[in-house]
């Protein structure tokens, strides 16, 4: 299916899907202006629930009861749980997982 609206309205659904600029282009079938025609059915089209390596390993730890929320309480403060997950995801893109 192919919508159209504005490019930095896109751009914008793509950065909070998890998507990069560069990445979610190559879905886009023509621009005039601000206006661009995106292809929703092209493999690089920003999904809704893209879901990366790290939030893999969030959730299967979440399965065991091991959570963000507890391992700072245990640790008495920011376990780092958070730039683990973010790296890992960066990872996952770079290996091509999530």
């Amino acid at each position: 299916m192919i919508v159209t609206g504005s490019r930095s309205s896109f751009l914008e659904l793509a950065k909070a899907r998890g998507y990069d600029e560069q990445e979610c282009l190559r879905c886009v079938c023509w621009q005039s202006g601000e206006i661009v025609a995106v292809d929703t059915e092209h493999p690089s089209y920003p999904k809704q629930n893209r879901i990366g390596l790290g939030d893999m390993v969030a959730a299967g730890l979440a399965v065991f009861g091991i959570t963000e929320e507890r391992v700072s309480a245990v640790v008495g403060g920011d376990c780092g749980c958070s730039k683990r997950k973010a790296a890992l995801n960066e990872l996952g893109k770079t290996i091509g997982i999530g």
